[in-house]
């Protein structure tokens, strides 16, 4: 599924393919799409790096690796932060305007962004998982505020660096406020 089980590249995935495939066993939609995705790929070409990611839904998982000589059913190519954007807002902007590229089928790609989305952790879940729930806790609530932070430097990146024309705004007013 991802890299050969015995490379040292599936020992680096391992842990976000986990990730991954504990979502979609957690949700009934997350796993009848990646079923309906059976034997389908998603390339994700990033750009300026010598490397390819790619994502195989295979006997109801996911796998993730570097891309090999097989050909992926569809390809997203481009600049690493315009990935990473689309990844954690699923803006699809930087598609429209040719930030990033897509070629093979936009409705499989819409699929493997779907399933992302609905197999996405629960990050307070995983952290109680290793640390207990109450450290959980007080850092699920102090995260929302330091995320927003990261992705409004992640929007901030992607527009300094592409070029994008597109407006972005700060909303202080939709932070989550702690006491």
């Amino acid at each position: 599924m991802s890299a050969d089980a015995t490379s040292p590249a599936a020992d680096l995935f391992r842990p976000f393919e986990a990730l991954l495939n504990r979502g979609i066993e957690g949700s009934s939609e997350a796993a009848r799409l990646c079923r309906e995705l059976d034997g389908r790929s998603l390339q994700l070409d990033l750009e300026g790096l010598p490397l390819a990611l790619r994502l195989v839904a295979r006997d109801g998982r996911l796998g993730v690796g570097f891309a090999g000589d097989e050909p992926a059913d569809c390809h997203i190519g481009g600049l690493p932060i315009s990935m990473l954007r689309l990844a954690l807002t699923g803006d699809q902007h930087a598609l429209r305007t040719g930030t990033l590229s897509l070629s093979g089928d936009p409705a499989l790609a819409r699929d493997f962004q779907r399933l992302l989305d609905l197999a996405r952790p629960d990050w307070e879940e995983e952290l109680a998982r290793r640390v207990g729930d109450v450290p959980a806790h007080q850092l699920g609530v102090e995260l929302p505020v330091i995320g927003q932070d990261d992705l409004d430097l992640v929007r901030i990146f992607d527009h300094m660096i592409v070029g994008n024309d597109e407006p972005f705004v700060i909303d202080d007013k939709s932070r989550p406020q702690t006491t």
